[in-house]
This record gives C-alpha cells, sequence and structure tokens, in this order.
C-alpha cells in the first residue's frame, strides 16, 4: 500500500526521543545564564511535544486508515514471547556513575530509560528521561549527583517466557513506561513500551508484506 503524507507527518509530532546531551552540551560548553536558557528551552519543548504528540498520533492514524487493526495487533502481541525479542547486551547504568556519565549514556543511545545496577549486576531501580529533566530544574547541585540520586524504584518485573501482550498490560496497569525482564533474580533485559510498539509495528508491516504477496500469487495464478 502506499503511505499517507500528511498522516505520516501528523505522526512525526509524537517523536519521544529527546536527545538528553543537548543539555550536557548547553551547561558545560555554556555555563551561567546562557546554559541555564538552553536548559530552560529543551525542556520548555519537551514538555510541549509529550503534551501534544499523542494527539496527533491519533489524528495520523485515523488519516492512515489504521484504526481497526488494535485486534491484529493484540494477537500479534499474544503471540509474540518476550525472550524472543530482548537483546543480550543492553545499556545499564551503574549506581556510583557520575551525572555526566549518565548523560552520555543518554546520548549515545536511542532509549529514555536504563535499569541502574550495582557492581553484582544486580537491579536497583531505573533512571527516565523525566527525572533527568527534573535534575535540570536544580542546577545548583548537578556536579554533586551519581547514578544513585536520580533513580526510581522498580517494583515490577517480568519473566522471559511471558507475552509482549503480558508485559503491555503490566505497564498500562501500574503506569510504567519501562519495566526489567528477571530470570532466576538476575537482570537479563529491559523493555520500553516504545520499543514494543515498534517491535509490533515492524511485525505488522511484515505480515502485511506477506498477506499482500500471497494474494499477488493468487491472483497471477488465476
Amino acid at each position: 500500500g502506499t503511505v499517507d503524507m500528511q498522516a505520516f507527518n501528523a505522526m512525526l509530532f509524537s517523536q519521544a526521543g529527546v536527545d538528553v546531551g543537548l543539555f550536557m552540551v548547553g551547561y558545560y560548553l555554556f555555563p551561567g545564564k546562557i546554559g541555564e536558557t538552553v536548559i530552560i528551552v529543551i525542556t520548555a519543548s519537551t514538555f510541549l511535544v509529550q503534551l501534544i504528540g499523542p494527539i496527533f498520533t491519533k489524528i495520523a492514524i485515523t488519516k492512515a486508515g489504521e484504526v481497526g487493526l488494535n485486534i491484529t495487533a493484540y494477537d500479534l502481541m499474544k503471540k509474540t514471547i518476550i525472550k524472543d525479542i530482548i537483546e543480550e547486551s543492553f545499556p545499564v547504568l551503574f549506581d556510583k556513575m557520575s551525572l555526566k556519565n549518565v548523560l552520555e549514556i543518554f546520548r549515545d543511545n536511542d532509549q529514555l530509560n536504563y535499569p541502574v545496577v550495582d557492581k553484582q549486576c544486580q537491579l536497583l531501580g531505573v533512571i527516565t528521561v523525566d527525572s533527568i529533566l527534573e535534575v535540570f530544574m536544580e542546577v545548583e547541585v548537578m556536579g554533586l549527583l551519581m547514578a544513585h540520586d536520580l533513580m526510581e524504584e522498580l517494583l515490577v518485573s517480568i519473566s522471559p517466557e511471558e507475552s509482549v501482550a503480558q508485559a503491555q498490560e503490566l505497564m498500562e496497569k501500574y503506569d510504567l513506561e519501562c519495566m526489567p525482564v528477571k530470570k532466576d533474580n538476575k537482570l537479563i533485559g529491559f523493555l520500553e513500551k516504545k520499543g514494543l510498539r515498534k517491535i509490533i509495528s515492524t511485525k505488522m508491516i511484515i505480515l502485511e508484506e506477506e498477506k499482500n504477496r500471497l494474494e499477488n500469487v493468487q491472483l497471477n495464478r488465476g
């Protein structure tokens, strides 16, 4: 099928990727009023995007004619097992990391949430992009902070044997943007809500392409 470009353009408003490295550049290269201004501007624009993003996404989905595919997506989520989609290697933050090193991890990766572990790689909590934004509102203490000062406790985890649908349901139930995957009380993966949506969307595109291919084969035979 073709892509409705107007719908696609509207979806761009919902992009949640925040380049937190900009904060670091603004603060460390332009100390004082200029750096503080950069922080305020980026924080305000991030808040605006998060506020209007879901609205434009809904408009885009409607224009693109994708309404009504939720059942198909949910069926696919029920069939997709977490162990089949998690990556063996994923970025983590150590609890004694300085704020500067934490920001570098955010800058160099496209996640919005990162698990915090100790020297034994035991899960301690999570640092979210929202907690980073809050820190930049307290500029005077930034140089003193470490990862364990920024992290939030994670009370919910999931087994790699569970389905993506179950992970999604837990995230919705507890209003989470991310969730650790644990086996025998060991952290073996990390899920983000936006990452799950991307995986399912990709799988649906592949299925749709396969469906179209089979339909073309049947037409050619006819």
